[in-house]
């Protein structure tokens, strides 16, 4: 089980869920009919830095009154101009195809 910062925050909340309620995790995976163990719930560890530049990028996002804002491709371009990251357009495209994902 990795457990840094770039672990996934529904995990941190089902872990204290689980701990509440005096049960495991897995029940409660397994309960919700989504996951049968935490590992299932992380990205590869492949593309783990490529969720984590996501999520970073994500803590500037706005909010539209209805609901969190989009990221822009302006966004993430400043982002990593401004970290000196170097991204391809795949790396890009990946993290506004999360973004669409997270605002469904």
């Amino acid at each position: 089980m990795r457990n840094d910062s770039s672990e996934v925050p529904q995990i941190a909340h089902l872990r204290q869920a689980a701990q509440t309620l005096g049960v495991t995790v897995e029940s409660i995976l397994a309960e919700m009919g989504i996951a049968s163990s935490e590992e299932e719930l992380l990205p590869p560890f492949e593309v783990e830095w490529l969720w984590t530049l996501f999520l970073d990028i994500s803590t500037g996002r706005g909010h539209n009154g209805v609901g969190p804002a989009g990221l822009t491709w302006t966004d993430i371009r400043n982002y990593a101009e401004l970290q000196e990251i170097a991204l391809r357009p795949w790396h890009a495209n990946t993290i506004m195809a999360l973004d669409l994902v997270y605002r469904d």
